[in-house]
């Protein structure tokens, strides 16, 4: 269970990052040409969250990109008035359109799956079935961290890693809610397999704009007195000017 008001702050990402030199790559040392982008995203704002600097990057290089789109998101407010599940659905694939609008990634091909959100850990072999549908071995696939301490990231990290294996197709993870839950202390995340891809001033900002596209996930629901689902301090862990990507984890 993630305990929103209690995690890991940016800074101190920021330090660990800083401490271990983390090599820096260039967008041909993630995604060589000729290579398509896959990013696998169990929710609606995961693809944005956790590579959404890598994939405009990857579009302003005409490289060919794929959204496979895992869920819906509809179960992210539970017992709301305000949000139905039918509701979060549509405005939640909208708020992906307008996110990939402001990062001029608009035309990349999405593919929807439709699977249940928060369902995923059953769901798996599922998950599997349309990997093994729209993956190929010329791909580099991007998902959540095994370890991201979210049921449906780490279902979906793991159907990634059998499917890229058997394909022998490139895969990279990117902790998403990790970066809150765990702490550099406890050494889950190995250094020796981190990435860093660092992108222009311009894309940072771009970034810090398309992550307010995702409206549902950053106001409070007065229905259930809940906060938002993404508060301020664990969206700091999003908003520097570079993302981490881990390889080789299985």
């Amino acid at each position: 269970m993630i305990e929103i008001n209690r995690g890991t702050s940016a800074r101190s990402w920021r330090d660990w990052t800083n401490r271990h030199n983390i090599p820096s790559v260039t967008l041909a040392g993630v995604v060589p040409p000729g290579k398509r982008l896959v990013i696998v995203s169990p929710h609606p704002d995961d693809e944005i969250l956790c590579a959404g600097g890598l994939l405009a990057l990857a579009t302003a290089s005409q490289r060919e990109c794929l959204l496979i789109a895992v869920t819906n998101g509809e179960a992210s407010h539970p017992d709301s008035l305000a949000w139905s599940p039918s509701c979060l659905a549509a405005i939640r694939a909208r708020e992906t359109e307008i996110a990939l609008s402001i990062l001029h990634s608009g035309r990349i091909q999405i593919v929807r799956a439709n699977l249940p959100d928060g369902c995923l850990n059953a769901a798996e072999p599922c998950i599997q079935s349309v990997l093994e549908k729209w993956l190929t071995p010329n791909d580099v696939v991007v998902c959540p961290w095994q370890n991201d301490g979210h049921p449906d990231h780490e279902a979906v990290a793991r159907a990634c890693f059998h499917v890229a294996n058997d394909l022998d197709a490139s895969l990279l993870q990117a902790p998403i809610w990790g970066w809150h839950a765990c702490s550099p202390d406890e050494k889950l995340i190995d250094q020796s397999a981190a990435l860093k891809l660092n992108f222009p001033r311009e894309i940072w900002h771009r970034k810090k704009t398309a992550i307010h596209a995702f409206r549902s996930q950053l106001e409070p629901d007065p229905s259930t007195g809940a906060g938002p689902i993404l508060p301020t301090h664990v969206l700091e862990h999003f908003y520097n000017p570079y993302e981490i990507f881990l390889r080789g984890c299985q």
